[in-house]
């Protein structure tokens, strides 16, 4: 029985070196490529990180119209306030004539 003699050369240190610093070539089955373990967690992170920047600007859109919201309320209780202000004037400048009050001391000073 003869033995038939390989063609295939054993690789040296350097080639084995070599293989190990050029990146692997996708593994392809079925005209699919399967990622690199690397590659995967990569874009996995960059999806999880896109995330949660939108939902940031989501939170943060909600919170912009709430405090838009108050504005509006404290706007039209602003508003509510001078108006009744200017009634309470209104109403005193007709009981004691035109003047200055002290709001400290209560003392009102007609004018001349």
């Amino acid at each position: 029985m003869a033995l038939k003699q390989s063609t295939e050369k054993i690789p040296s240190p350097s080639d084995i070196a070599k293989s190990i610093e050029t990146p692997q070539q996708p593994i392809q089955n079925n005209n699919s490529i399967k990622f690199e373990e690397v590659e995967l967690k990569k874009l996995q992170n960059l999806q999880t990180s896109t995330n949660q920047v939108v939902n940031s600007f989501g939170q943060l859109k909600i919170s912009e119209i709430r405090l838009e919201s108050q504005l509006e309320f404290l706007k039209s209780k602003l508003d509510s306030l001078r108006k009744e202000e200017t009634d309470l004037a209104t109403v005193l400048s007709k009981k004691y004539g035109k003047g200055t009050l002290n709001a400290e001391t209560g003392e009102f000073t007609p004018s001349k």
